[in-house]
């Protein structure tokens, strides 16, 4: 049996994340260099990788011979780095999200399609094995119809400068309603607050309307003290709860719905939740087990650059309804 060429991947970016993206692609063998400016990550990669590579300058990873590029640096740099790699004709990992302006996104996304190279974003919950198994289970009926999604992802600290909440938290949680409902909304609404610095939002809600009278709603915030990110997927006959913490990561289903009584009355019907198994697999890992796959095969992997770039946009309809919203005066509510 012809065995499949591991591709050589080259990392930019070592830092709080980027460290794991470097030792999850080193783990699965296709770790070729690393770029990094910072003189510190660069000394804690060259102790615990001696004989891989480092650079400073991205240039010099766009000019090697590795089949690939992951960009884990920060959001506003993510647009430059992706056209430079997929000019050197590199496939391209971005970690989320893909561009912090709608256009860009499209940008990068045509720029790699007309390149012929492969471009994908890092939405790393999409690959998480209990997530995988809630889409297998909603393909199956066990939940009925599929009619709202709510997702919540709540911390506190690891505040940002330049990059608000709703952009730092909620990427994930938008690749998920995506997903799951098969569809971009078609309206989306709610607001955005600030606390501790001016225009950079701490707490954000959203509410999103899909064709067929579905929906979703989506919470980040990163001045909750109780960490939580929790995935309800709200079907016809049950809910399926998808709870994200390291090493406890949960998935339950509790079968209830709605029935008519001998009068025709509506009731609602519930029974015990009971907990699902699914694969004990690091999210990480199997992302980039998914892009390596991808690059030996010439078949993308779910998180391709067209879904990168609908999530860019339902981000950036959020700040625009938040910035126009209507604001109802409190005598009118008297």
């Amino acid at each position: 049996m012809k065995r499949t060429k591991v591709p050589r991947i080259g990392v930019i970016g070592a830092g709080y994340w980027g460290a794991k993206v470097v030792r999850v692609c080193a783990e699965l063998g296709m770790l070729a260099c690393v770029c990094e400016s910072d003189a510190g990550a660069r000394e804690r990669v060259a102790t615990q990788y001696p004989h891989v590579p480092i650079v400073r300058d991205p240039a010099a990873i766009f000019a090697s011979d590795i089949d690939g590029v992951a960009i884990a640096t920060p959001p506003a740099t993510h647009v430059e780095l992706a056209l430079e790699a997929i000019a050197a004709g590199k496939h391209v990992f971005v970690e989320k999200p893909l561009a912090l302006h709608v256009e860009d996104a499209w940008t990068v996304t045509h720029a790699a399609r007309a390149g012929g190279r492969m471009l994908v974003t890092g939405h790393l919950l999409r690959y998480h094995p209990a997530v995988v198994r809630a889409h297998a289970l909603i393909a199956s009926g066990a939940i009925g119809t599929l009619r709202h999604v709510r997702a919540q992802r709540v911390a506190f600290g690891r505040l940002r400068a330049n990059e608000n909440v709703w952009w730092s938290l909620a990427p994930h949680a938008i690749a998920l309603v995506l997903a799951f409902l098969g569809d971009d909304p078609a309206a989306v609404s709610g607001t955005m607050h600030a606390f501790v610095r001016p225009e950079i939002a701490d707490i954000a809600y959203a509410d999103l309307a899909f064709e067929g009278g579905r929906s979703a709603h989506v919470e980040v915030n990163w001045l909750d003290p109780n960490k939580r990110a929790v995935l309800d997927l709200f079907g016809s006959t049950g809910v399926l709860r998808f709870s994200d913490a390291p090493g406890e990561a949960t998935l339950t289903i509790t079968p209830c719905g709605s029935a008519l009584d001998a009068h025709g009355t509506p009731e609602l019907w519930r029974e015990e939740a009971h907990p699902i198994a699914f694969e004990a697999i690091e999210p990480l890992r199997a992302e980039f087990a998914a892009f390596g796959r991808a690059l030996a095969t010439g078949e993308p992997p779910p998180t391709e650059g067209d879904e990168g770039a609908r999530v860019v946009a339902v981000l950036a309809a959020l700040e625009r309804a938040n910035a126009s919203r209507h604001v109802i005066p409190a005598e009118a509510l008297l």
